[in-house]
C-alpha cells in the first residue's frame, strides 16, 4: 500500500453521489506500478476514512479470481483516529447491503477473494459492543 501524494488524482470526495476532486485523502494499493501504465491488468485496493470507520474497494481487472490480503494497519484511520487492529470490526458488503463475518480484535489483515472482472466494496467499522475481558 502506498500513501497518496496530495496530487490532483489523490484527493477525492463524494458530493451529491458523485466523485469530485478535493478535500479527502485516499490510499490505494496495486501489485505493480500504482496508477501507472499497467493499471488495466493489476489488482487494486482503495481505502477512504469515514466518520465511523473505513470504506474499502477491491478491484480485480483480471479475468481470473484473486485473493486480496489487506493489511489493516495500512488503512487510513477512522474519523475517531481508531487504529483498526485495536478493535474488533464489523464488516458490511456495500454492494449486497449485507453484513459479512466480523474481524477479531488484533487481526493483522483481512483476506477476500474477488472474482475475475469484478469488485468488492466494504465498510469496516469498530464494533459497538463491549468486549468481554
Amino acid at each position: 500500500m502506498y500513501g497518496c501524494t496530495n496530487g490532483p488524482n489523490d484527493l477525492l470526495s463524494f458530493v451529491d453521489g458523485s466523485v469530485q476532486v478535493g478535500n479527502s485523502l485516499c490510499f490505494g494499493e496495486e501489485s505493480d506500478d500504482p496508477a501507472g501504465a499497467t493499471f488495466a491488468s493489476t489488482i487494486q485496493a482503495w481505502a477512504k476514512p469515514m466518520s465511523d470507520g473505513v470504506a474499502l474497494l477491491l478491484i480485480n481487472p483480471d479475468t481470473t479470481p484473486h485473493t486480496f490480503r489487506v493489511p489493516l494497519y495500512k488503512l487510513p484511520l477512522s474519523g475517531g483516529g481508531v487504529n483498526l487492529t485495536s478493535a474488533s470490526l464489523q464488516v458490511r458488503d456495500v454492494w449486497a447491503h449485507a453484513p459479512l463475518d466480523p474481524v477479531a480484535k488484533g487481526t493483522a489483515s483481512i483476506d477476500m477473494t474477488v472474482d475475475g472482472l469484478d469488485s468488492a466494496f466494504m465498510r469496516l467499522t469498530p464494533a459497538t459492543h463491549v468486549e468481554a475481558a
